[in-house]
């Protein structure tokens, strides 16, 4: 399916559930909009354009390959009838986004796949943003997540995640363009990104984490080590944000 239009590429007043197939969508609204469950279970959706990419109440993602190019949120779970959840137990999903990455009003669980996200370059947003100053929580059980953008609202998984996740936040920019790696202390890499956009905070969470081990994020021809002491660990400034993280 090819979709380039003004409105939501795909929509619905009740529930969406993506199995299969290939999505090019290009959109001056949201790209797929669902009032209440958006489930992407497999196939290859590719948000070349949008305001959000996807959206929902309840957005499920335990599959598939998902590219998304977001002036606001890359994906936003939002509502009033009960606690929003943005969950995600697998799939490839990059994105790259101008408000909030992975954005929930409620809760976020990550229990699976592989996310990367180039978040906003403002300190209005985060490249990850969850309720909590509605008591929403932020959990890591598994998968792997590289979460870079500005520090101003920066969040992290919650302590009480079983899966460890570092903070880093920096005090100079790393710029557009630049290579980063996290590695461990044998020099294994965790992870590898070329960033979009210029990076004050890196988010990371790896089944590889230990407690008690130390890592470092290599960029710009700059390293910055980080001891795991805690299962959510922080380094650096934190911006207003940093004032509600458990």
């Amino acid at each position: 399916m090819t979709s380039d239009n003004y409105d939501s590429s795909i929509h619905s007043g009740g529930s969406i559930l993506i199995t299969g197939g290939v999505f090019d969508l290009s959109t001056g609204n949201d790209a797929v909009h669902a009032e209440t469950d958006l489930t992407v279970e497999g196939g290859t959706l590719n948000i070349k354009r949008s305001c959000e990419g996807l959206e929902g109440h309840l957005v499920t993602v335990k599959g598939g390959d998902i590219t998304i190019q977001a002036a606001d949120d890359g994906i936003n779970a939002s509502g009033k009838s009960s606690t929003p959840l943005l969950k995600i137990s697998g799939g490839n999903i990059y994105i790259n986004s101008g408000g909030d990455g992975l954005d929930s009003n409620g809760d976020i669980l990550v229990e699976g796949g592989t996310v990367t996200v180039d978040g906003p370059a403002d300190n209005g947003n985060g490249a990850i943003d969850t309720g909590r100053e509605s008591g929403g929580s932020c959990i890591i059980t598994g998968g792997t997540v590289l979460a870079v953008g500005s520090s101003g609202m920066a969040e992290t998984f919650d302590g009480d995640s079983s899966q460890c996740s570092f903070m880093y936040n920096l005090d100079t920019a790393i710029p557009a363009g630049s290579e980063m790696t996290v590695t461990d202390s044998g020099g294994n890499i965790l992870a590898s990104h070329v960033t979009a956009k210029q990076v004050y905070s890196v988010v990371f969470s790896s089944p590889e984490l230990r407690k008690g081990e130390t890592y470092t994020v290599t960029a710009d021809g700059k390293s910055y080590e980080i001891t795991q002491e805690e299962t959510s660990q922080t380094k650096g400034r934190t911006g207003f944000a940093g004032f509600m993280m458990r």
